[in-house]
């Protein structure tokens, strides 16, 4: 009998060792995580982009390695990514109302 290999779905490229299989929380949180990284920045979106469809979840060739589960589902990288991408949302909208202000000078 051939044996199946796994594959980590949510792979990040320094993380190696044994994948684990799905529970119905680990797909849960992913799937929730995904959502949340897909409008974010940074690598977590790279892979939240590449992740594809989950919702053959169960198969036996589709798992996470710990690492990368962590890395995708913390907390505390997310909040940051929130914060650091909202700071940029900010910023781009300072630009751009001080780009409009330069305008109203320059033309009156």
């Amino acid at each position: 009998m051939a044996s199946v290999s796994t594959v980590c779905v949510i792979h990040f490229d320094e993380e190696d060792g044994r994948v684990a299989r799905f529970t119905e929380h680990a797909y849960q949180r992913v799937v929730e995580c995904r959502e949340i990284w897909k409008t974010l920045d940074g690598k977590q979106r790279e892979v939240a982009e590449n992740t594809g469809s989950l919702d053959d979840w169960q198969d036996s060739a589709v798992g996470y390695h710990r690492g990368c589960y962590s890395k995708f589902t913390n907390k505390t990288l997310i909040d940051r990514a929130i914060a650091r991408c909202e700071k940029a949302r900010l910023r781009s909208t300072d630009d751009l109302s001080l780009s409009d202000k330069e305008k109203m000078n320059t033309s009156g």
